[in-house]
């Protein structure tokens, strides 16, 4: 999907007459699952608030450590308090990544949630989902603040406004 791809597929030692090029990632065209099971993933909203969804990522939070309390961290906390209290949304922590190293994504969202006014009111989508039903999810949202490529691949290809935090690779 890019440069860096391209390299480390040519530094595979692949036969030279294999045709490898850039284009876009497969993941706008993966289907989303019915939005019958992204609403039951979500569940109801609170007193009928749009979902505001945050796709964090463990390695932004390892590029923002400074001065003992880290600044990404305390910024997807703060979005989340100011998501509820006062734009009257429904927080969404989606975790987009499997893994088993820690700490992980997982961790990072229970790490948020700690640190949040209202944790009650922040629903949490595990990573145990697939990724058609974490598409389907992004869908649903009013709005999605992701640190992850595929969510934000999953938001462009649903047509759900994003807001990118980024990091270094």
């Amino acid at each position: 999907r890019g440069d860096s791809s391209l390299r480390y597929v040519r530094q595979l030692g692949l036969p030279p007459h294999l045709p490898v090029s850039v284009c876009a990632d497969m993941a706008f065209l993966l289907p989303p699952s019915p939005p019958e099971e992204a609403d039951r993933l979500l569940g109801a909203p609170e007193a009928e608030r749009p979902f505001f969804g945050i796709v964090p990522n463990i390695r932004a939070f390892h590029q923002a450590a400074a001065d003992g309390e880290n600044r990404y961290l305390r910024l997807l906390a703060r979005l989340c308090d100011v998501a509820y209290a006062e734009w009257g949304c429904q927080p969404v922590l989606i975790c987009h990544e499997r893994s088993v190293r820690q700490p992980n994504d997982a961790w990072l969202i229970d790490e948020i949630r700690a640190r949040v006014e209202r944790p009650d009111a922040c629903r949490v989508i595990s990573a145990e989902h697939s990724a058609m039903e974490l598409k389907a999810v992004i869908g649903r949202l009013a709005f999605v603040t992701a640190s992850r490529f595929h969510s934000v691949v999953a938001a462009i290809s649903m047509a759900t406004p994003f807001v990118v935090i980024g990091w270094a690779h």
